[in-house]
């Protein structure tokens, strides 16, 4: 992910993750200097994603890039809340099926 993070944006883009899961790829972004949105219909997953992320910054703020992370519970199919034309790059990786 971080590769592909690396790649496609820059330092400040909005990246958009519909499936947070463990949160990698908020988290990589969050290293890279991105802002990042995620969102998981499994409120587990987005608990664990914010706790991940907020470890990180209270920990390593002070030499991370200054980025906002916004977590949400929600479903992927509906994304009313996200503004048009307001996300640089959709990091999009299906659950693994049990």
């Amino acid at each position: 992910m971080r590769n592909l993070i690396l790649r496609y944006t820059y330092k400040g883009d909005i990246v958009l993750d519909p499936m947070v899961g463990g949160g990698t790829t908020q988290i990589e972004s969050l290293l890279t200097g991105r802002n990042t949105i995620g969102i998981d219909i499994n409120k587990n997953a987005a608990l664990v994603t914010k706790d991940r992320l907020d470890f990180l910054i209270k920990n390593f703020g002070d030499i991370l890039s200054k980025t906002e992370h916004k977590v949400f519970v929600g479903d992927a199919r509906n994304m009313d809340l996200i503004e048009d034309n307001s996300i640089d790059f959709i990091a999009t990786h299906h659950p693994t099926p049990i």
